[in-house]
């Protein structure tokens, strides 16, 4: 039987798992951090910051896909009684989103249709309204991301708090996840408070304007919420066991508030890297998942473990490419959506309804007590 080298590690080693769930992304937003102050002036310098797209666009391709497509596997892989039990998420939201999007398509292809209980509003018909139906899933999807992400942090903290035999209270796991969902709350409260203006692929849109108090209370949840963390979880541990957390407990919190806290971001990291930094976690818990699902399958040789890991990663590399870019491409083509609707209207929906659809999924793939998929993290 095929074991990894190390059962209470994600990659089959500890310090490989620092550095690919988010120890490496510290290192390269510092360099950002600091070379961007001189990008401006040295064009040695200012060239690379350039050459970021051309990477982002790379790595959306070998990581980012593949780590959305693998969810879809994962989750409906796992047979009918838990997609049963989890209709909401796998059953409902999708059916939600193709009915919205559908909406959007028929007013986009009928510019005299109108919907009268809104047509006050300059936008209630044809074109006008199709986009705005696609705005606000637009909106929609960039707010969620923030819950997704925050509930990926969590989840990589639960993980190695096992993984470390170090104990969380249902009070201290609470506190874990406030400090997380802080950090989600001031990114949102900062920016909504602006109202600005957007562009998503064509689609138009506005911030839905917060209030001013909401950016200030924002920073003392998240202000409070961490020192409660580090008080009442590390310091109160520490005093009642003597152990301290790993840096791979604790890894999480500084991550997401480097990537994501207002004060701390750097733009081209932020908008280019940060996808592929969370994207690249996901799948170190996807490799110890599946990992552990061939080991049960009683693979003898390492040959035959090498084999069916290209074929996996083949497969989900070729299905992402196609799921993102060449089907929607070719809809839009023989739809003459860039004619008629004048976006890339597959194109928009298929990534939109992907993300949001995603967010979902994993709120209930990753949960310990009821998916098989999350309990093969544990398999020793």
């Amino acid at each position: 039987m095929l074991k990894s080298e190390n059962s209470q590690s994600l990659l089959g080693s500890r310090a490989l798992d620092f550095w690919c769930i988010g120890g490496a992304s510290i290192l390269v937003w510092a360099l950002c951090k600091v070379l961007a102050l001189l990008q401006s002036e040295y064009w040695a310098i200012g060239r690379h910051f350039g050459n970021l797209s051309a990477f982002a666009a790379t790595a959306v391709l070998l990581i980012n896909y593949p780590h959305f497509i693998v969810s879809y596997k994962l989750s409906y892989g796992q047979g009918f009684a838990f997609i049963r039990r989890h209709w909401w998420q796998l059953i409902v939201v999708p059916i939600i989103l193709f009915a919205l999007m559908f909406t959007s398509w028929i007013f986009y292809r009928h510019p005299n249709m109108e919907l009268g209980l809104l047509k006050q509003y300059p936008w209630s018909s044809g074109p006008l309204f199709g986009e705005k139906v696609l705005s606000y899933l637009v909106m929609t999807m960039y707010f969620t991301v923030g819950w997704h992400y925050s509930k990926q942090m969590f989840g990589t903290m639960m993980v190695f708090a096992k993984y470390d035999k170090y104990q969380i209270s249902g009070s201290q796991r609470l506190l874990c996840k406030s400090a997380l969902f802080g950090v989600w709350f001031v990114n949102y409260a900062t920016f909504s408070a602006m109202g600005a203006a957007h562009q998503y692929n064509g689609i138009n849109y506005v911030d839905i304007k917060s209030p001013e108090w909401l950016a200030p209370l924002a920073w003392v949840f998240y202000i409070t919420s961490t020192v409660s963390f580090a008080l009442f979880v590390v310091v109160k541990n520490y005093r009642e066991t003597k152990n301290l957390p790993s840096a791979s407990f604790l890894l999480p919190i500084v991550v997401f508030s480097i990537w994501w806290i207002p004060t701390f971001i750097q733009n081209d990291f932020y908008w280019q890297l940060v996808p592929f930094f969370h994207s690249l976690q996901y799948l170190c818990f996807v490799r110890r998942s599946e990992v552990a699902n061939w080991d049960s399958q009683q693979m003898n040789s390492r040959p035959d473990y090498y084999i069916r890991f290209a074929c996996y990663a083949l497969f989900i590399l070729v299905i992402g490419w196609l799921t993102f870019e060449m089907i929607p491409s070719l809809m839009d083509h023989n739809r003459s959506a860039a004619r008629v609707e004048g976006i890339a209207f597959f194109y928009v929906c298929l990534n939109v309804f992907i993300n949001i659809h995603h967010y979902f999924i994993d709120n209930v793939l990753w949960r310990f007590r009821d998916s098989q998929v999350a309990q093969r993290l544990f398999v020793s």
